[in-house]
């Protein structure tokens, strides 16, 4: 159904948690493969690879999605970041959404992305989550931590979609974002 993309920066803290988390995507059919695209410097990001049986691309600046859109078997592609972490259930969400954009004319015009929970507790947080959905709901604006669902034409050459240690610079232009009801809760900057 579709594959995963983890992209990992400065902060490798998350990626166990984040792997976790597509694991029962992976035992439902529903996950075909992941590949870690990995920005950091830490000798421990390719060991953790190798034990989840997941490719790696390393990078030290910016790169097109398309040379790693080459790794990945699927038509749909997930990115998240390391240390994001879905809500369970998070994969059944995903799979209808696929279902709906894959019998829609042209499926590279839309996209998803996870509807946005910040980890921590205070109002700070809460006003943060309240400015993430109006800003995905009302704009299509999501952030990178959130994950993006999207069509694997946005890989291609001269997509100009790009990823970089924070994430993508911002969702495909050409595709209309709409927002999960299942939330990602995403990394505490580090």
């Amino acid at each position: 159904m579709f594959s995963a993309c983890i992209i990992v920066g400065e902060n490798t803290d998350g990626l166990g948690a984040t792997l976790g988390a597509l694991v029962p995507a992976v035992a439902d059919g529903v996950l075909r493969d992941a590949v870690i695209v990995d920005f950091s410097a830490d000798p421990d990001v390719e060991l953790v690879c190798d034990a989840a049986g997941c490719g790696r691309v390393v990078a030290k600046a910016s790169l097109p999605l398309e040379k790693v859109g080459t790794s990945l078997r699927c038509e749909w592609l997930l990115l998240m970041m390391a240390g994001a972490v879905p809500q369970s259930g998070w994969h059944w969400s995903a799979s209808e959404f696929i279902e709906r954009a894959a019998m829609t004319v042209s499926p590279e015009t839309v996209a998803a992305a996870f509807d946005y929970a910040n980890p921590g507790f205070g109002k700070r947080d809460r006003m943060s989550e309240l400015w993430r959905r109006i800003s995905g709901h009302l704009l299509g604006r999501v952030a990178p931590g959130q994950g993006l669902i999207l069509h694997r034409s946005h890989a291609s050459p001269g997509s100009g979609f790009e990823l970089g240690p924070q994430g993508w610079h911002k969702p495909p232009v050409a595709a209309r974002v709409t927002v999960l009801p299942v939330t990602m809760t995403v990394p505490v900057p580090g």
